[in-house]
């Protein structure tokens, strides 16, 4: 898949709360998006990524892409799971923090 580029990201309380449930909060979400991270195609023509945050955190975030090219509503936001974990590492060739 090519290279993601987020121009903007779409957050409403509904967003906002269900990543919250996960404690995410929508900065994280937006600096994984930003990390080059692991792009995946989802169900339902969403995208599965795989990203870091600053602090090291690493995130899986699904997002819907929306009409307007780089404009994306996160759908959900949560701690990677291993098998993320490990495809991210695998992926990145052992990078670390962006």
């Amino acid at each position: 898949m090519r290279k993601l580029i987020v121009k903007r990201l779409l957050w409403d309380s509904l967003n906002t709360d269900h990543i919250a449930d996960h404690d995410v909060m929508p900065d994280e979400v937006q600096e994984a998006c930003k990390s080059k991270p692991v792009v995946r195609k989802g169900h339902k023509n969403r995208l599965f990524l795989i990203g870091i945050t600053k602090q090291g955190r690493l995130l899986t975030v699904i997002l819907q892409p929306t009409v307007h090219e780089g404009v994306y509503r996160p759908i959900t936001a949560y701690e990677a799971s291993k098998t993320s974990t490990r495809t991210y590492h695998e992926e990145k060739g052992g990078e670390q923090a962006a």
